[in-house]
């Protein structure tokens, strides 16, 4: 089972760039060891950390920092299958096998450099030691206290959410132990014994040793910062997104929509058929209340700090879920096994039945998400193909002008890695702060990573900038780019006194700061451009209002044609409008600024003409 999950997750292991907070881990990792404590998280236990910096080196690429989790992920899948065959033979653990080995939320964090896959590792880990102590011989012998004090502490360094888990599961086994007399009579006897006095001991110090460093980590994750309030709109629709996800998808922008019908239907099915065979019933119920809590109580918890909801806050409910959904399977086969006996199969034959419904049920499964992780791959933004892209580019640009604090992060990473000397500036969907680099600057590239949260017509108020959009064939990266892509028809400083394209309307130039610039006192001024041929073209003017308290807006007519208006900002302003090649004529074209008001002088400090370039 391990060699097998290992060669499904090796798979294409770095054919996606590192995100955000791989680039954060990264970042840390391979920093020398001594310093890794206080580099991470503050708010996170950094187990992940210090297992990720003995593969990742000193030069990271995603190779080396996703190994460690594709290692882990494939002990998932043998822990789960060892927990199916514990509580339900070699049925229940091939069943188990055959569900995650290539379930695709379990691909993707088993090819991703954060601590999420070891959360998932160390919850199994917890409850294969936990059942195998309530099942297995007592009194329970030393070595599996041992195991589970060793599963309790692994899961408090993985993840807190882990730990979480620890504690429901230990508290749903002392409240079982406390309902049922002839549970409770057994653990009373064993619990006066003076050895398991001394055991539980040692197993509360090392617990309370090895939580004590991690006490203020606790606390701050308790606290955790603020990114945005909770989803109180869509919070509803995610309780079913997210087990849609679970059932076959991998995050909120790519998921098989109505997966969690399926899932919920096993689960279900796997928690009646259980409940009702007394010996499997206490699991069942175990699997259920862990699920539950850990699903639901994640939204209770992040709905009451008001604090925004990811998938991944409920990945301590996978496990559950899928051995809820296992158990489903166990069931519908166990019926149809019923059945065949009913109908008088015995002996060999049925034994010859009962295989062949498994294994086709196990490769319904394991074909079936193999070939759903093959055709539809976890989509990330390609910021490693466009760190590729720069570093071929001969003329690099200055500066790269990034839509949001994720993008700048990324981008700088990539930059340094491939050693781009281009300086990455975010510009947070500020319209007014990427229009003044663009004035000041003639050569700026601006990229957007579309799978974000963006603001409303965000593409649309980048399409009415004069930028070029370089479409590398990237995925889910939107990259543009000023002046060098273009063909300049025509270039005028406003503020020079010899300016030859001006019409009527002007007054003199004058200095606003350091700026040269000419006012049009009276809310409209006319200037020409010569072009051989008509021809797709953008007219571009950098250009100042007085004062911004009126809202003012800029109107272009060419050649008669009026355009839409553009709102003006209180400072420098980059106005432009897209010329579709009807509206020009060959020859001398006139256009025409104009303003709605005079209440607010305006000045102009220069204009493009600029031509597409053929591809």
């Amino acid at each position: 089972m391990f060699i097998a999950a290992f060669l499904v997750r090796r798979h294409e292991l770095d054919q996606s760039s590192f995100w955000l907070d791989e680039i954060h881990q990264s970042n840390c990792t391979t920093l020398p060891v001594s310093q890794i404590w206080s580099k991470s998280p503050a708010n996170k236990p950094p187990l992940d950390y210090y297992i990720q910096s003995l593969f990742i080196g000193r030069t990271p690429d995603e190779t080396r920092g996703r190994i460690h989790a594709c290692i882990i992920g494939s002990g998932v899948v043998a822990l789960l299958g060892a927990l199916g065959l514990l509580l339900g033979g070699w049925r229940c653990a091939w069943i188990m096998a055959s569900l995650t080995l290539s379930l695709p939320l379990m691909i993707r964090y088993s090819q991703e450099g954060r601590p999420y896959i070891l959360l998932l590792f160390s919850e199994c880990l917890f409850f294969l030691v936990l059942w195998k102590m309530i099942l297995g011989p007592k009194p329970i012998a030393a070595r599996w206290w041992a195991a589970l004090t060793a599963s309790i502490v692994l899961c408090m360094w993985s993840h807190f959410l882990a730990l979480f888990a620890c504690v429901l599961g230990i508290g749903f086994v002392i409240a079982w132990i406390l309902i049922n007399p002839q549970a409770r009579n057994a653990a009373w006897v064993e619990i006066r014994k003076p050895k398991t006095i001394l055991t539980l001991a040692a197993m509360a110090a090392v617990i309370a040793l090895a939580w004590w460093p991690l006490q203020a980590r606790a606390a701050k994750a308790l606290v955790e910062d603020f990114y945005a309030p909770f989803n109180r709109a869509t919070w509803k629709g995610m309780l079913t997104q997210y087990l849609d996800i679970y059932a076959a998808g991998y995050e909120w922008y790519q998921y098989t929509k109505g997966g969690h019908v399926f899932l919920i239907l096993l689960m279900t099915i796997g928690w009646l058929g259980w409940t009702l065979r007394k010996r499997k019933a206490l699991f069942a119920n175990f699997c259920l209340v862990l699920f539950l809590a850990n699903y639901f109580g994640m939204f209770a918890f992040y709905g009451h700090k008001d604090h925004w909801m990811e998938m991944r806050y409920t990945i301590a409910a996978l496990p559950p879920a899928i051995l809820l959904a296992g158990m489903g399977v166990e069931t519908i086969l166990a019926a149809a096994a019923f059945g065949a006996r009913m109908l008088g199969c015995e002996g060999p034959r049925l034994a010859r039945i009962e295989r062949t419904m498994l294994a086709a049920v196990c490769l319904f499964f394991v074909c079936g998400f193999t070939a759903y992780v093959i055709q539809k791959p976890f989509l990330k933004a390609d910021w490693r193909g466009l760190g590729h892209l720069l570093k071929k580019t001969k003329a690099q640009p200055p500066l790269i002008m990034t839509a949001a604090h994720q993008d700048a992060t990324a981008v700088k990473h990539y930059l340094k890695r491939y050693d781009v000397k281009s300086k990455a500036i975010n510009y947070s969907f500020n319209m007014f702060v990427l229009e003044t680099y663009m004035l000041f600057n003639e050569d700026v590239f601006a990229v957007w990573g579309i799978m974000g949260v963006n603001p409303k017509n965000f593409e649309k108020k980048l399409d009415d900038l004069p930028l070029h959009k370089v479409n590398p064939g990237y995925l889910y990266i939107d990259v543009r780019r000023t002046a060098r892509p273009k063909e300049i028809l025509a270039k005028a400083a406003l503020g020079d006194p010899a300016c030859p394209l001006l019409l009527s309307g002007w007054g003199a130039p004058d200095e606003l700061g350091k700026q040269k610039a000419r006012p049009m006192p009276n809310g409209r001024g006319s200037l020409f451009f010569d072009c051989p041929k008509p021809r797709d073209l953008t007219v571009a003017f950098a250009v100042r209002p007085d004062s911004a308290a009126t809202t003012p807006t800029l109107s272009l007519t060419v050649n008669g044609t009026k355009l839409p208006a553009r709102a003006l900002h209180e400072q420098w302003n980059l106005a432009s409008w897209k010329l579709d090649k009807k509206l020009v004529k060959p020859g001398r074209n006139v256009v025409e600024l104009s303003m709605p008001t005079t209440a607010t002088t305006l000045r102009v400090r220069d204009m493009k003409v600029i031509a597409w370039r053929k591809k």
